[in-house]
């Protein structure tokens, strides 16, 4: 009865005030809060230790000490508050309690808009342990949150001498409780983050963090099962005065050190990283994977740093998506990167997660890569190279840095600076990336740019409009009764023209890819004086198709945009020719057969260009209206660009492409194959059938 005497002593000497009064309006006097409680003072239950864990943490107490007893102290969610110390001692577990946490927003602990914070471990340390594998299977919903520690919105935040293991969702999250209000001044120092579900550690918002001294690793369960995360959610978070030291991310399912800043723009503040003397090893994915979202508004300002730094092991080596010259610089300094091929242990698991193997074979990304998305409007680059190593133990051939200009009009590459030493065994080569040395590496960069039409001055541009129409109609029963075969993945948008008065109808197949469950298209229809609208669909009964009815009350160029998700879909049962636009992507999967693209005759230039990606692969050829064959590009791996003819002394063409109906052919290639590939049209209006 020891806790029972104990807690109602607690509760006097908290509970009693004053029973003097000045006079009637004075209020009583509140006792002081103790400087430090002793978390057992309050009581401690082997089952379920909630009520005195949290009675504890709300005395008000600067130091609340959680002292070790006969087993572990389990808990239901616990919420922390401003000025509070948590010391754990050590050996100490506080360990979530089994069949609670139904909610998936729970977390082990929680503090939200608080100054002041520390929670750290004694001595050789204490635990935070949560029951991943439970959470996986019913009543729990599916999730990828119950993290450990969740700091939201708050300042001057120490975590300290911890293992975080097992959680729901991350190890540690920081995150926003209020909009526009980042997480501030947090060190996370001697950490270990270990078999966590979705991430070692989650950055949403933060201005100034240090992390040192830290193992991330085993994580698996939820993508994206990185060692750490930088992710905000939306255009008014931060990745600002981020510091990493001695932090070790280890053989995680996803990526060692994952920058994923899409949902930031160019208005925001800085994004400022340095990492320094850390290391990625035998991580699934990347050891260094920074993304950003290309278009307009998104060059991001700041600068970030890997600097002293190993990459080793990992199934691919250091991935840069839209990583453009408008973003701030990007710097690798004394860095050595191992492949697979050349890591003796890269199939090897160390930790408790299983094993994970990773193919030696692995080349291209399983060094150094840059890409960009169709949308991107940049250059790919502002990317310096000091003293950066590549070790593999593959063929001599294989491309260890490699330029993926995926962006729709082609923005190249520029401002990429420094030299790569390859050690492949005993031999060493240093590869310079910039002047000539680019030029010859890269020979695929350098096509010409072809300015693109704007799919939206349809409706303005009456001349064109008239021509497209006329040219199609008279198609006739070639091409435009004919139910179109592009299969389209994930989404696409459609053209068609009608007058006011011609009700329009189509359907939406879907086709599943892969497993992915199918799912109901999502349709918008935008119309020639900017109205926009959802029509509702009429599913049939397999699920697979949906008709749609558009009533037109005006005479013009229709836009209707399809979102299907992960899976693919094709125009069928219209009752007037629906064109796909091309622009600034079409993304096709299983694709093959004879298109067509209308040349206006007024269009002073024309340009065809597609894109396969590794293994997945397309063979392409294009034809004039007078069905001369003008290109092939057999096998397609990368980028394939076809243009007119130029004037050396002008850059311009020497003639304006041919006017009417171009045809482009797709079929298996040889080598690889046929799934997922683009195809972007330039210079003319990009629609297809």
């Amino acid at each position: 009865m020891r806790w029972k005497i104990s807690a109602i002593l607690a509760a006097a000497i908290l509970g009693l005030a004053s029973v003097s009064w000045a006079n009637e309006t004075e209020k009583p006097a509140q006792a002081a809060a103790p400087e430090r409680v002793v978390a057992s003072a309050f009581g401690f239950d082997a089952t379920d230790s909630t009520a005195f864990l949290q009675a504890a943490i709300d005395s008000g107490a600067r130091t609340v000490v959680v002292d070790e007893q006969n087993g572990p102290w389990v808990t239901t969610p616990l919420t922390l508050r401003s000025d509070l110390e948590l010391v754990l001692e050590e050996g100490v577990e506080i360990v979530a309690k089994a069949g609670a946490f139904l909610p998936k927003g729970d977390n082990l602990m929680r503090a939200e808009n608080v100054e002041n914070l520390t929670i750290r471990g004694e001595g050789t340390g204490a635990t935070l342990r949560m029951r991943k594998s439970e959470y996986w299977e019913a009543p729990y919903e599916k999730s990828e949150w119950r993290h450990g520690v969740a700091i939201l919105s708050s300042k001057n935040v120490n975590i300290e001498n911890l293992r975080i293991a097992e959680t729901g969702g991350d190890g540690i999250y920081l995150g926003v409780a209020t909009r526009g209000v980042p997480c501030r001044d947090v060190a996370i120092r001697r950490v270990d983050c270990v078999a966590n579900n979705r991430q070692g550690i989650s950055v949403i918002s933060v201005d100034g963090l240090l992390i040192e001294d830290c193992v991330l690793r085993d994580t698996f369960g939820t993508a994206p099962q990185s060692g750490i995360d930088f992710e905000p959610n939306r255009a008014d978070e931060q990745i600002s005065n981020v510091v990493m030291r001695r932090v070790v991310s280890e053989n995680n399912a996803g990526d060692g050190f994952q920058f994923y800043l899409g949902n930031l723009d160019s208005d925001g503040p800085e994004t400022t990283v340095e990492i320094v003397d850390c290391v990625a090893v035998r991580n699934r994915g990347c050891g260094f994977y920074w993304s950003a979202k290309g278009g307009e508004n998104r060059a991001l300002p700041g600068r970030t740093l890997v600097e002293n730094c190993e990459l080793s092991g990992n199934g691919r080596g250091v991935v840069l998506i839209n990583k453009t010259t408008a973003c701030g610089p990007l710097v690798f300094r004394n860095v050595r990167l191992t492949t697979p091929s050349a890591d003796a242990e890269s199939s090897t698991s160390q930790g408790e997660t299983p094993n994970f193997v990773i193919d030696k074979t692995t080349t291209g990304t399983s060094g150094i890569t840059l890409r960009s998305s169709a949308e991107g409007n940049e250059p790919l680059g502002g990317v310096a190279f000091e003293n950066v190593e590549i070790v593999d133990a593959g063929p001599e051939e294989t491309r260890l840095f490699s330029i993926f200009d995926g962006s729709s009009d082609g923005c190249g590459a520029a401002e990429i600076n420094g030299a790569l030493k390859i050690v492949c065994g005993e031999k060493a080569t240093e590869t310079r990336l910039d002047g000539e040395d680019f030029a010859r590496l890269f020979p695929e960069l350098a096509f010409r740019r072809v300015a693109p039409f704007d799919l939206e001055r349809l409706n303005a541009d009456k001349e064109t409009t008239a021509e497209l129409v006329d040219a199609w109609r008279s198609k006739g029963a070639e091409v435009g009764e004919k139910r179109s075969e592009l299969r389209v993945r994930n989404g696409g948008v459609g053209w068609f023209y009608a007058e006011k008065g011609n009700d329009v109808s189509f359907a939406v197949r879907l086709r599943r890819v892969g497993r992915y469950e199918l799912t109901a298209p999502k349709v918008a229809l935008t119309t020639p004086s900017g109205k926009t609208s959802t029509p509702t669909g009429e599913a049939a009964e397999d699920g697979v198709l949906t008709r749609f009815a558009v009533r037109v009350e005006e005479s013009g160029w229709f836009r209707v945009a399809v979102d299907v998700g992960v899976n693919a879909f094709r125009w069928e049962a219209e009752s007037t020719p629906i064109l796909t636009a091309a622009r600034p992507t079409l993304n096709l999967v299983g694709t093959i057969g004879d298109y067509w693209v209308y040349v206006p005759k007024n269009a002073p230039d024309f340009g065809v260009r597609v894109i396969g990606d590794g293994a997945e692969r397309v063979s392409t050829t294009l034809f004039d209206p007078s069905g001369n064959q003008v290109w092939r590009s057999e096998n397609v791996d990368g980028v394939a660009t076809w243009t007119l003819p130029v004037d050396e002394k002008t850059g311009r063409p020497t003639a304006p492409p041919q006017a009417g109906f171009w045809r482009v052919r797709f079929e298996r290639p040889t080598v690889g194959a046929l799934e997922d590939y683009h195809l972007t049209i330039q210079g003319v209006p990009a629609l297809v059938r």
